[in-house]
């Protein structure tokens, strides 16, 4: 009688050891199948876990291939913040496109620029030259004009000159130059004004010139630049 017990228990022991060995397998073999963590290698097709970086070194590289799914890229860099990855050099990467600069599009980081001019002002005369201006974002345009001209009157000539950005006049372009009998003069003007996107009408004239008055070269340009 004891020893038919003895077997039994005996028996017994050795299911429950299968079971315990077949449930640890099954736990490894699941941990297994989940992809490999810190010291391990890496697991083709599961997700790989790691709590320090992954480096490797040598002379040869990793190259990653998409054989298979056309428009799906072949590596993904995915963050909880900030850029998905670095590099340690300034060399150009051929074929490496990028969209956005700073959240803008190329048209939007443009600076553009407008002009006149003029070498044969007649004499006696006022002068005025109109340009318009595309700005695709908000920015500034910057304003700069002058004109050369001689005064042969007996007393003294008062001209100015000054911008106007949509028949506005701008405040702070206007400059009035006096000159004596005989002397030469210029008149200058530049300013800046901020504006939103837009297309804008820009004059710079010269006024005041009465019959003795030589009006030389006269120029300007607006040159915007975006925010």
């Amino acid at each position: 009688m004891g020893t038919t017990a003895s077997r039994r228990d005996v028996l017994i022991l050795a299911l429950i050891c299968l079971l315990i060995g077949g449930l640890m397998g099954a736990i490894l073999g699941a941990s297994t199948t989940a992809g490999a963590a810190d010291g391990d290698t890496l697991t083709i097709g599961r997700k790989n876990y790691a709590n320090h970086v992954t480096q490797i070194k040598g002379k040869g590289g990793v190259k990653f291939w998409n054989t298979t799914k056309t428009g799906e890229p072949a590596a993904w860099f995915e963050v909880v913040s900030g850029p998905p990855f670095a590099v340690n050099s300034i060399a150009r990467v051929a074929n490496l496109n990028a969209d956005m600069v700073d959240n803008r599009n190329s048209d939007q980081l443009m600076s553009g620029w407008e002009g006149c001019s003029n070498d044969n002002i007649p004499a006696g005369t006022n002068w005025a030259c109109t340009e318009t201006i595309l700005t695709p974002r908000s920015g500034g345009l910057l304003l700069s004009g002058s004109v050369d001209f001689r005064y042969t009157g007996a007393t003294n000539e008062r001209v100015w000159c000054r911008f106007y950005v949509d028949d506005v006049l701008i405040a702070a372009s206007d400059r009035d130059v006096m000159v004596g009998p005989g002397e030469f003069g210029t008149c200058a003007s530049t300013a800046f004004i901020a504006k939103p996107a837009g297309t804008y009408v820009i004059k710079f004239t010269l006024a005041g010139v009465d019959p003795a008055t030589e009006p030389g070269e006269g120029a300007w340009w607006v040159v915007y630049v975006p925010d």
